[in-house]
């Protein structure tokens, strides 16, 4: 754990193919949706799996990752929701929902599909999402 709730990534964690940690992700959805998680079979790679990430994929290059944390995504019959926002004082209710979130730093990301061993320094991600 570092600093003020920030987690310590594991760059292996990482799915390059679909640009997100996935463990983080994951645990996210375990524990605030966990029915939702349970359909999309995020533990194990499924072709329900990946049907959820190529969507999420999709809407973060289409809408941005900001907009898919605010409003969350659509798949299936599911609303799934991606990020809590802070709560207003008193609101205990929102206040148990935001302490859910994830923000996790992971060092030296290699985030190229290719042989090339391109990589980031240091990326931040907000349950398991980034751009």
């Amino acid at each position: 754990m570092l600093a003020r709730g920030w987690i310590a990534g594991d760059r292996h964690d990482y799915d390059r193919q679909s640009c997100v940690e996935l463990i983080k992700l994951k645990s996210f959805l375990e524990s605030t949706q966990p029915e939702v998680a349970s359909e999309l079979q995020l533990h194990s790679d499924t072709p329900t799996r990946r049907a959820f990430l190529a969507r999420l994929e999709k809407k973060v290059a289409s809408r941005g990752v900001v907009d898919v944390l605010r409003h969350g995504i659509k798949h299936q019959k599911y609303s799934i929701d991606l990020f809590y926002g802070s709560p207003t004082p008193g609101n205990a209710t929102a206040a148990s929902r935001y302490a859910e979130n994830r923000f996790s730093v992971t060092q030296q990301l290699h985030f190229c599909l290719d042989k090339s061993k391109l990589s980031l320094d240091m990326a931040i991600f907000v349950n398991g999402l980034s751009r």
